[in-house]
């Protein structure tokens, strides 16, 4: 008989290491403001580099499917 492990629990807080750590070259924010403090984005990158347009990524981390249809 087979063990079967359980894969690890994904968490939020998780997610968001993760993102910070393939993000160590690009200006970040977590749990950024936006219009006022009405709306907010949980992770922000923005990429130090004029020649490739400064692009900028907004991360919505959702983890229960009730958060999702929110």
């Amino acid at each position: 008989m087979a063990l079967v492990s359980k894969p690890p629990k994904i968490d939020t807080s998780g997610i968001l290491d993760a993102l910070i750590a393939v993000s160590e070259d690009k200006i970040w924010a977590s749990e950024l403001a936006l219009l006022s403090g009405s709306r907010r984005v949980d992770f922000w990158t923005l990429e130090p580099a004029a020649s490739r347009g400064w692009r900028a990524n907004a991360y919505e981390i959702k983890i229960s499917r009730a958060d999702y249809k929110r």
